[in-house]
Order: C-alpha cells, then structure tokens, then sequence
C-alpha cells in the first residue's frame, strides 16, 4: 500500500513544475510507497508534457489525472478521490519539498500509530528579494515527552497554530474521505476552509518540527498578492461565509474544535479587514462592505464578534487615516520589533 500521496492541482505550472517533481523523487524503496498525482486542471500550456515525463520515468509512482478547468478545490477533491495512499498531502504546482524531509515523513507515517493529521513546520521561500529570504515556520509541541495530541492539546500550546495551516497540514485519506467534504470549485482562498473545517472533527494530531513543505512566496502573479487580493474580495466572502455557516457543526466536534475555528476564522477576517480597509483606495465603500461583514460574524457567532471587534475598530480608524498598506506593514514590523 502506499502510505503517502502528493496531490498537486496544476494549471498552467510548466515553468515551476519540474523543480517540485524532481523534488519527490526519492530511493527506490521509498518510490514504491509514494504516490505522486497531478491533476492537470485544464492547462492551457506544456504542464501536462512536463509530468508525462516523470510518468514514463516513474510509472509507479507518478500519474496524471487530465480534468475540465474548475480551480484549485477541485483539484484536491479529484485528487482526493483518486488517493490510494494512507495519508495525502497537497502541494501546489509552483511550490516543492524538501526530499530528506520527505523520506523522514514517510519513515514516520508508516512506522508509527496512524493519526488523523499531522501538523508540521514549513520554510517560506521570499523571491521578491535578491536572494530569496528563506524563513522557517516552526511548530513547537506542548510537551517534549508526546508525539500525538488532541485538538484542545494543541489549542494549548503557544507554536502549533503557526502551522495548522495549508502549508503544514497532511490529512489521513479515509479520516478526510469519511467527512465526505468538497472543496468549493473555481473560488480562491479556499485552502483557508481545508485546513479548518476538515481539522475541527480531528481526534488525533501528530506534531512535527521537520520542515517538508517549501513554500514560494513574493510573486505579483500570485493570488496572495495586493492586486490579486482586491481583484478577488467576493472569493474571500464566499469562503469566509462557507467557514461560518459551519458554526453550528462545532457542536459535534472534539472539544477544543471552537477554539481552533474561532482561532482560524479571526485570523482570516483580519486578512479581510486588511485588504477591504487597508489595501483598498475606495475607502468608503469598502468600509460599508466591512460594517456589513462584522454585523454577518455577529449574527453568527457573538464570542467570534466580539473576538474581532477590537481589530475591526483599529482597522477602521486606519482607514479613516488613510493609512497605506505599506506604512501598515511598517507599524507591524515596529510592534514586533519592541516586542522582542
């Protein structure tokens, strides 16, 4: 059985894809026991040829999964499907993996008990800058003499949110499967709701401060960029409403799964309240556009309201200063200096 599958939705990736398959090719003991599919989300360019090579090198390890254009969810709901490994990881097509860390997590899955995810630190890869800044995000475990925890434990602990995210997250495929949970298709963002909604009904959680997932960050093109942010508001709404219309599930939940959901969706709505206040030069409307997403949180959850609502009130007497992203980003760096 293959104990790991490397999902990697791709659409147009050919000048990034060979440096994160290459990535994945590990000793041949190890090939035998990962999986490794691209599902080519309708690519208009050579994404497809780039993997058929590794295929034809690769037969059992790499695949191709061809499929009509409906965004990064529903390339990780197709590759879901198709998984035949324990445990599956999604990689997106620009990014790579470190290939010692690799084989280590996969010593790791298969030798220890199986867990319904595994929590672990990434590195960020800056290519605005000349080097590119390389930046590890660690996960520190509450306790040095334990390896799986709950929900709560983790909620505990001050380093494990850093990297219950995208970036850190392998799921267990029959845990994942079992939720029968769809990604939205043809919206953004939406790995913010993959890595939330999925973990809130977790039981069992494998912390690990071995960095595997190299993220690259620091592209216009990017759909976390400025531009891209305020081009795609309505795709931040759909998933933030998506996310809260999940509130009444908590209730089912492992204890400790409020806590990590009002944890992710206060961070989320800071994110919002950024690009509507901050990064928008149309100052009134969006401020409207935010009153009107702070009452929608209130009516849904008064303690997340009233979590928020201090930061929504900075945020909005910035907005009235006019304050710009780039000073924003400086008063940040400021704080953080003096915290240290």
């Amino acid at each position: 059985m293959k104990i790991l599958t490397l999902i990697l939705p791709t659409y147009n990736a050919q000048k990034f894809l060979d440096k994160g398959l290459t990535s994945m090719i590990l000793p041949a003991e190890w090939m035998e026991k990962l999986e490794v599919i691209v599902v080519n989300d309708g690519s208009s360019d050579n994404s497809a040829e780039v993997a058929q090579q590794y295929v034809d090198r690769y037969p059992g390890t790499f695949c191709i999964l061809n499929k009509q254009n409906g965004g990064h969810g529903s390339g990780i709901n197709a590759g879901v499907k198709a998984a035949r490994g324990r445990y599956f990881k999604v990689i997106d097509a620009d990014d790579w993996v470190d290939t010692d860390a690799l084989m280590q997590t996969m010593q790791i899955l298969e030798q220890e008990p199986p867990v319904d995810a595994l929590i672990q630190s990434y590195r960020t890869h800056d290519i605005s800058t000349s080097p590119a800044t390389v930046k590890t995000i660690a996960v520190a475990p509450p306790s040095q003499e334990q390896t799986v925890y709950s929900l709560e434990e983790l909620m505990d602990g001050p380093y494990c949110t850093n990297c219950m995210t995208f970036h850190g997250l392998t799921y267990r495929t029959d845990f994942y499967r079992n939720q029968h949970y769809d990604m939205p298709e043809h919206v953004f963002y939406e790995d913010q709701e993959y890595s939330t909604i999925p973990l809130c009904r977790a039981q069992t959680l494998r912390v690990l401060d071995l960095p595997l997932y190299e993220y690259r960050i620091g592209d216009v093109n990017q759909s976390v960029s400025s531009a891209s942010m305020l081009k795609r508001l309505d795709h931040f709404l759909t998933v933030e409403r998506r996310m809260l219309a999940f509130e009444p599930n908590l209730i089912d939940c492992p204890d400790g799964a409020y806590a990590f959901w009002e944890h992710k969706m206060s961070k989320f709505l800071t994110d919002i309240y950024r690009v509507m206040l901050i990064r928008s030069k149309d100052k009134r409307i969006y401020r409207n556009a935010a009153e009107n997403l702070t009452q929608e949180v209130r009516n849904a959850s008064e303690s997340l309201y009233q979590r928020i609502l201090p930061k929504y009130e900075i945020f909005k007497k910035l907005n009235r200063l006019h304050v710009s992203d780039r000073m924003f980003t400086f008063m940040l760096r400021l704080r953080r200096h003096k915290s240290n």
